[in-house]
């Protein structure tokens, strides 16, 4: 559900103006304080995705992992030292959530300061968690050359790699249960989508439910290879070998992966929330596994299919991780990450003023998946005029939506302007 709360009249031209009263550098000291300051879970280095009016702030996992990313790059830009005791207090935090819950590798997906001691908000989770926890991982192994770091993150690799393992890829809560959308077995999952698979692509009829689900198997067990020591876990590092050999040669999970976008007519396959996270994975593994030809065709393929989404982010994640591109492409990105990170407002609220569209702009209908269409404008809205969720790069650049008054006023943290910012950055430094 979209939380929308109507805004008083004044609110665009207020955005508009915060907009162009900082330059991008400016803007990422402006956001990088907030963040610290009002969506840090204190004592610990989570922070939350946004702060509820009337609640208490709830910690996510998953953005307290992109927060480490991003120190992890700006790091590698400027160099900071003070930014090495920074991400080992994130990840020393994001292990004590473990801990909160058994150490056991399983991590909640949220949690609570409670009497300056995590309380676990419930024992939920999902896959792609995980997923963004390992990308972070990677890159804050990849960028930081500080020995603590990188034997906190190797430990808890490990961790994680031994509950799935223990799990044979299937994640569960503490009670056994199997969570939705979280099996990376080659498994049928019902009878339905098996007899589709199999009038489809009758050679996948093995496959999990998607290329997501088997992207995120593939960098798990990449992830492993890589960070764990082999010495001190020999049999865990055999048994991730013998899955990798099982996983792809047996059950296919290179194959066909780089068909990660379906467009029929105005409806399209998957969501942008979808298509950023195999952009974040994909620019790990080929990271983690430069001589794999399946993962530089697949991100290839996924550039080329998104070139028109006008989303920054993904572009910059292609470039960090294929090297040797065309000049020109690179700056038409670099270039657009400049325009659309000038038009940020400071406001991040879920607060809206619908804007008056002129006569350059067009509407269109769209429908991702096979849910309702929605209403898009082209060309894409400054982001100021925009409708504002908790990740700028997970939503469709082209949004347009009209207001429905909701009680619950909600506060972004901005983490999505800092993960572009000290991206564009290394790029251009790279």
């Amino acid at each position: 559900m979209v939380l929308i709360l109507e805004a008083q009249p004044g609110l665009l031209l207020q955005r508009r103006e915060e907009a162009s009263s900082m330059n991008l550098e400016e803007k990422a000291e402006f956001f990088e304080r907030r963040l610290f300051d009002r969506f840090m879970l204190h004592p610990y280095s989570l922070i939350a995705d946004a702060r509820v009016v009337n609640q208490p702030l709830t910690a996510h996992v998953d953005h307290s992992a992109h927060l480490l990313t991003i120190i992890a790059l700006e790091h590698s830009v400027t160099g900071d030292r003070r930014l090495v005791g920074i991400a080992k207090s994130i990840i020393d935090s994001i292990i004590e959530l473990d801990r909160a819950n058994g150490l056991d590798g399983f991590l909640p997906m949220t949690a609570r300061s409670q009497y300056g001691s995590l309380v676990v908000v419930n024992n939920w989770s999902r896959a792609n968690n995980f997923t963004q926890l390992l990308v972070a991982y990677n890159t804050a192994y990849r960028l930081f050359e500080d020995p603590k770091i990188r034997e906190a993150i190797r430990k808890h690799v490990t961790l994680i790699a031994q509950y799935y393992a223990r799990n044979e890829f299937i994640l569960r809560d503490n009670n056994g249960r199997e969570l939705p959308y979280s099996n990376l077995s080659p498994v049928f999952f019902n009878s339905l989508s098996s007899i589709l698979k199999l009038k489809l692509y009758p050679e996948s009829a093995a496959f999990p439910y998607n290329a997501s689900r088997r992207m995120d198997a593939l960098l798990l067990i990449e992830t492993g290879l890589n960070i764990i020591d082999k010495h001190e876990n020999h049999g865990l590092f055999e048994y991730l070998q013998k899955k990798r050999r099982e996983f792809t040669e047996q059950y296919g999970y290179l194959k066909n992966i780089h068909r990660l976008h379906v467009e029929l007519g105005v409806t399209e396959y998957p969501t942008p929330s979808t298509h950023w996270l195999n952009f974040l994975i994909l620019n790990a593994l080929r990271h983690l596994n430069p001589a794999e030809q399946a993962y530089a065709t697949a991100i290839e393929s996924l550039f080329r299919a998104q070139d028109g989404a006008q989303n920054p982010f993904f572009g910059l994640l292609y470039f960090d991780a294929v090297p040797n591109v065309h000049p020109e492409r690179k700056r038409i990105i670099e270039d657009l990450t400049q325009y659309v990170l000038s038009t940020f407002p400071l406001t991040l609220t879920n607060e809206y003023e619908m804007p008056k569209l002129d006569g350059s702009y067009k509407t269109r209908v769209r429908r991702f998946k096979l849910k309702r269409g929605v209403t898009e404008v082209v060309p894409p809205l400054p982001v100021h005029s925009r409708y504002l969720r908790n990740c700028e790069w997970k939503e469709s650049a082209f949004r347009l939506i009209n207001p429905k008054t909701e009680p619950i006023k909600m506060e972004f943290n901005g983490a999505d302007y800092l993960s572009a910012y000290w991206l564009l950055q290394s790029v251009r430094k790279s």
